[in-house]
C-alpha cells in the first residue's frame, strides 16, 4: 500500500462521513504495529461507534469483520478516499461508502464475502429481521440492521438463556449466484427495522461525494505542496462532525474516534470553519446547551455524558475575535444566535471572576493541570491550584469581544462595562504576573511562591494581540524568535528546548502544542508581528506534512480533528492572510 493512494490513514482516523456516529475503524493485527495498519495482513477492521457508552469498550469496537473467499479468511490491505474505502485482496475488492449518515454500504462483484466472528455481552444479541436481514443489538449503545441487498447471511448464533444473549456470533455475509454482494448496515438509536427500499449504490455515492465536495470547497486553498494534507485535514474535520442526537442539540465535533472535542477544541474548529459560518456558529454555541445555572461550561460532553467538574481554557473570546475579523457576523449570523452567544458567554466570563477568584485579587485561578489543556505541565508540580496569566488573558479577551457583540445585537449600553472589565483584568494581569521581562505565575494561596520557568504557557497572554502594551509584545516576540529556544523547525515547543523539564514523552512538557501555536501565532499576527507569526505558522504546517512531532498525530499524516484544525488554521494564516 502506498501512502499516496490514501486520503487518510485508517489507523489514525476512522472511515465515516459528516453526521455519522459509526464507521469503519482499524487496529493492528496480532503481530502488526500501529505504523503498519492498513497494510496487507497487518490490520483488523471493525465497526466502531462514537456513542458515549461505546467509549467504555476496548477500542470502542462493536462488530469485527474481515473479507472471506469461499468462506476462508484472506489477507487484505485498505485504501482510503474521503467517500470510499476499499478492502483490496488477491481475489478482488470490497468497496464501502456512506449513502447517508446512518447507512453504510459494502459492495463487491468478485465473489468476496464478509465474516463477523465475535463475542457479545449479556443482554446483547443478534436476531433475524424480515426475510434475510439480521439485527445486532448493543444494549445502551445502538442497534445495527445488516441487510444483504445482494447476497445472503449464514448466521450461527445460538441463544443462551443463562446469559440472556447470543454470546458467540459467527455470521458469513456471502455473495449471490452472480458473485455480487451489497450489504446495507444501518444504525438505529431505537429498535432497528428493514426499509421498504434502499438507495442505489450510485445514488448513495453521488450523495456523499456532493456533501464532501461542498465541504472541501469552503476550506481555504493552499499551495501545491500542501494539497494532500489539505484534503486529509479537511476530511478529518468533516468526518468527525456529528448531527444532533441525545445530549447534542446541534451539530458537534469529535476530537478523535474515542472522545468528543473539548470546549476549547470546539472553538478552534469553529475558527477553522470561518467559510462555513452556520456550522462554525453551531460549534461555538453547542457548549451553551450544557451550561450550568451559575454560568460554567463543561470541559466536554458527548451524546450521553460529559466531564462537567473541570473546564478548559476559555478561548471563546479568541474564536469570536477571529471570526469577527474574518466575517461580518452582524450580516451573516441570525441576531438571536448572536444574542445567545452574548448572554451565555457573559455568564461564563462572570463565572470565572465570581467562582474562580477565591483570594479576590482580581485574577482567576486554574484548579488542575487539565484545565490548561496541557495536563501534565511541570507548572503544576507545586500545586493543583495555580495562578497563571493566560487564564486572565483569555477571560479579558472574552469580555472585550463580548462588548463588540453587545453593539452588534443592539445592547450598546452594556458594552462600556464589559470593556472596563476587560481593561481592569488586563491591568491586574500585568501588575501581578509581569516581572519586567516575562510573565510568571504563582501558587494560589501562597503569593510568595513565584513560578518562573520556561513553559510556553507563560506566552499565551499574547492571545490579546494589540491589547497588550507594545513593549510586552516586543519582549515576548524576541524570546519566541530565538532559534532552538521555543522556536523549532516544526513550530513552537510547549517547553523551552533548554529546560530540564523538556520531555518528548510528556504531553505538557515537550512536543509541538497545536493550541499554543494557534493562539500565540494569532496574537502575534494581530499585534503587528506578522512576519514572526507567519514563520511560526509555516514551520507548523511543514511539521505536519513532514511528520516532525508526535503532537501532530499518526506519522506520517494526521489523526483526529485537533491536529487537523491546527494544520488548516495555521496554513491559512501562513499563506492566505
Amino acid at each position: 500500500m502506498k501512502e499516496a493512494e490514501n486520503a487518510f490513514r485508517i489507523g489514525g482516523t476512522p472511515f465515516m462521513r459528516d453526521g455519522s456516529f459509526f464507521g469503519i475503524f482499524a487496529k493492528p493485527h496480532a503481530f502488526g504495529s500501529p505504523a503498519s495498519v492498513g497494510s496487507r495482513g497487518a490490520t483488523d477492521l471493525y465497526i466502531g461507534s462514537y456513542r458515549g457508552t461505546a467509549l467504555d469498550l476496548p477500542n470502542n469496537a462493536l462488530i469485527p469483520f474481515c473479507p472471506v473467499y469461499n468462506k476462508k479468511r484472506i489477507p487484505f490491505e485498505v485504501v482510503t478516499s474521503p467517500t470510499e474505502l476499499t478492502i483490496r485482496t488477491s481475489y478482488g475488492e470490497i468497496t464501502c461508502c456512506f449513502p447517508e449518515a446512518d447507512l453504510l454500504y459494502m459492495k463487491s462483484e468478485d465473489g468476496l464475502g464478509l465474516l463477523i466472528d465475535m463475542d457479545m455481552e449479556e443482554h446483547q444479541l443478534i436476531k433475524p429481521r424480515g426475510d434475510k436481514a439480521w439485527e445486532l443489538t448493543f444494549r445502551w449503545i445502538a442497534s445495527f440492521v445488516a441487510n444483504p441487498l445482494k447476497g445472503y447471511m449464514d448466521v450461527d448464533a445460538p441463544w443462551d438463556y443463562e446469559r440472556l444473549s447470543t454470546p458467540h456470533v459467527k455470521a458469513y455475509i456471502l455473495p449471490d449466484e452472480n458473485g455480487e454482494l451489497l450489504l446495507a448496515l444501518e444504525e438505529f438509536e431505537q429498535s432497528g427495522r428493514v426499509r421498504e427500499s434502499y438507495p442505489a449504490w450510485e445514488e448513495g455515492l453521488r450523495n456523499v461525494t456532493a456533501d464532501w465536495e461542498a465541504f472541501l470547497e469552503k476550506q481555504p486553498e493552499l499551495p501545491e505542496k500542501y494539497v494532500h494534507a489539505r484534503i486529509e485535514a479537511a476530511y478529518n474535520t468533516w468526518s468527525h462532525l456529528v448531527h444532533p442526537s441525545g445530549r447534542f442539540k446541534r451539530r458537534s465535533i469529535y476530537m478523535s474516534g474515542m472522545m468528543a472535542a473539548t470546549s476549547w477544541q470546539m472553538c478552534e474548529n469553529a475558527a477553522v470553519l470561518k467559510n462555513n459560518l452556520p456550522l462554525a456558529m453551531d460549534l461555538l454555541t453547542n457548549m451553551l446547551d450544557e451550561q450550568s445555572p451559575r454560568g460554567q461550561l463543561p470541559d466536554f460532553y458527548d451524546d450521553t455524558h460529559g466531564m462537567l467538574a473541570y473546564v478548559k481554557p476559555p478561548i471563546q473570546g479568541w474564536a469570536l475575535d477571529y471570526l469577527m475579523r474574518m466575517r461580518d457576523l452582524t450580516a451573516e449570523v441570525p441576531k438571536e444566535q448572536l444574542a445567545r452567544l452574548y448572554e451565555g458567554f457573559t455568564k461564563y466570563a462572570d463565572w470565572f471572576m465570581t467562582y474562580r477568584d477565591d483570594d479576590h485579587d482580581g485574577v482567576p485561578q486554574y484548579e488542575h493541570g487539565d484545565e490548561t489543556g496541557n495536563d501534565d505541565s511541570a507548572v503544576f508540580r507545586y500545586s493543583n491550584v495555580m495562578d497563571l496569566p493566560d487564564l486572565a488573558a483569555f477571560v479579558a479577551l472574552l469580555y472585550d469581544t463580548l462588548a463588540d457583540l453587545a453593539v452588534m445585537i443592539g445592547r450598546e449600553d452594556e458594552a462600556p462595562a464589559l470593556k472596563k472589565k476587560s481593561r481592569d483584568l488586563i491591568n491586574n494581569m500585568i501588575k501581578i504576573y509581569w516581572n519586567g521581562e516575562r510573565f510568571i505565575g504563582r501558587v494560589h494561596g501562597d503569593h510568595d511562591h513565584i513560578i518562573d520557568d520556561t513553559s510556553l504557557l507563560f506566552y499565551r497572554p499574547l492571545v490579546l494581540g494589540d491589547r497588550l502594551p507594545a513593549e510586552i509584545v516586543d519582549k515576548m516576540a524576541a524570546d519566541l524568535s530565538k532559534e532552538g529556544f521555543y522556536l523549532t523547525p516544526y513550530g513552537l515547543s510547549v517547553e523551552a528546548l533548554i529546560s530540564p523539564e523538556y520531555s518528548r514523552a510528556s504531553f505538557g512538557n515537550g512536543g509541538i502544542g497545536t493550541s499554543e501555536n494557534m493562539l500565540i501565532a494569532t496574537g502575534l499576527f494581530f499585534a503587528g508581528k506578522k512576519e514572526l507569526a507567519q514563520e511560526i505558522a509555516r514551520r507548523f504546517v511543514d511539521g505536519v506534512v513532514n511528520g516532525g512531532s508526535p503532537y501532530y498525530g499518526v506519522r506520517p499524516g494526521l489523526s483526529g480533528s485537533w491536529p487537523s484544525a491546527g494544520f488548516q488554521f495555521m496554513a491559512n494564516l501562513a499563506f492566505n492572510l
